[in-house]
């Protein structure tokens, strides 16, 4: 019965998910393929040339393939991505745009799979969120960055720390949301995911230069300078949207910047648990990010399992809750100046869990490792000592956390 019960949950959100993509996209835009898959498409064609971040390259291709142009949809993602998109640009554009959309679709598929193991309600909650629902209707690759970075956490679980940083280097096509993501490897002293995170790093940027060399980056940097690429900061899902609807100045969101960065390290240095601190710094790079929009939230379904739905306080968990359901984003769709919702709820989620930990008063800092293996330790500072907490680490009962106290003296 629960089971059954589970399956009709799942075909009612498939529907009620279908039905929200027919009113984001009245027009059947997603049908035809007139998104965002236009200008990854363009890039696939232009990799290697002097042309990959040309306006008038791209509305060339849009001309040929749709029939019409799209005036700020060009590629403005790292070269090496259009080397990966590469075999697309074989294929005629409707077979190459949903070939991209169900690749997608599977990725998003196996990333809650392996979420719905921290919180077993997500798989009917992520196939009614908005963010998910924008995202594919726009033709984004939001999907596949939360199947990238589910698949990184998932590869840690399983102790393959240098193939998840291999994982992770390709969230570099989407290199502003993950900025804090290496000082956690950094606190959190996972030095194999970080050096494989480096190798995949270092191979995707002679990958880049392959065509036209250095030039591509200069290019790229240019391109990202447009302000084409920016358009209706209202509609931003960051602290810059949140600013923009509030008629704030600069020195506000410099400020705002500096506190959300400041919160984010603390979160990530207090953290129990290496997924909690990865997720922190996630959280963090979505709000002080330049560029993030509404189908960029769908990573939220990552976040919210392993940071504030795992509080201790109601109140910080009541808001995770909020976070994964519809309500919310489905108002930002409305326009300005509901469109701050999603930022402010956001930044409120982590201004609450830091403050929860700072009124805690905590001396010590939990470090879960499994203590069975060599792997995973790492030298202590001075004044340092390790003890058994008893709580399992990482939800695996097989592993112990230790804690590691602060000793005066």
């Amino acid at each position: 019965m629960g089971r059954y019960f589970e399956r009709l949950q799942v075909v009612v959100g498939v529907l009620i998910g279908i039905l929200l993509a027919c009113v984001v996209d009245p027009h059947g835009r997603c049908i035809r393929g007139e998104n965002d898959f236009a200008a990854f498409y363009a890039g696939a064609r232009l990799a290697g040339t002097q042309d990959l971040y040309s306006p008038s390259a791209a509305h060339a291709i849009h001309r040929e393939v749709l029939g019409k142009e799209m005036e700020s949809v060009t590629f403005i993602r790292p070269p090496f991505y259009a080397w990966l998109l590469k075999p697309l640009a074989g294929l005629p554009y409707q077979r190459a745009y949903w070939l991209f959309q169900v690749v997608n679709l599977s990725s998003f598929v196996l990333a809650v799979w392996f979420l719905a193991g921290s919180y077993r309600e997500l798989r009917c909650l992520a196939l009614i969120f908005p963010p998910l629902i924008v995202g594919f209707v726009n033709g984004q690759d939001t999907l596949l960055l939360l199947g990238l970075s589910a698949g990184t956490l998932w590869l840690t679980q399983k102790r393959q720390d240098f193939a998840a940083g291999l994982v992770l280097s390709l969230c570099a096509i989407k290199p502003h949301l993950y900025v804090f993501v290496p000082l956690a490897l950094v606190i959190q002293r996972r030095f194999r995911i970080l050096s494989g995170a480096v190798v995949g790093t270092v191979v995707l940027a002679l990958i880049s230069l392959a065509g036209v060399g250095p030039a591509a980056f200069s290019d790229w940097i240019q391109a990202l300078a447009r302000d084409a690429v920016h358009p209706n900061l209202a509609f931003m899902a960051n602290l810059r949207g949140l600013v923009t609807v509030l008629n704030g100045r600069l020195g506000l969101e410099i400020g705002l910047i500096a506190a959300t960065s400041a919160m984010t390290l603390w979160m990530a240095w207090r953290s129990d648990a290496f997924d909690a601190a990865f997720a922190w710094c996630l959280l963090g790079g979505l709000l002080v990010s330049p560029h993030t929009y509404l189908q960029d939230c769908v990573l939220v379904l990552l976040i919210a399992p392993f940071t504030v739905l795992r509080s201790p306080s109601s109140l910080v968990k009541g808001l995770g809750v909020l976070a994964i359901s519809p309500p919310v984003f489905l108002i930002a769709l409305v326009g300005s100046p509901w469109t701050v919702l999603p930022p402010a709820m956001l930044l409120g989620g982590l201004m609450l869990a830091w403050w929860s930990t700072v009124s805690s008063g905590n001396q010590g800092v939990r470090i879960p490792r499994p203590v069975d293996s060599l792997a995973y330790s790492s030298p202590l500072e001075p004044g340092e000592s390790v003890h058994r907490s008893g709580r399992p680490a990482h939800d695996n009962p097989a592993h112990t956390a230790i804690e590691v106290r602060h000793e005066p003296g």
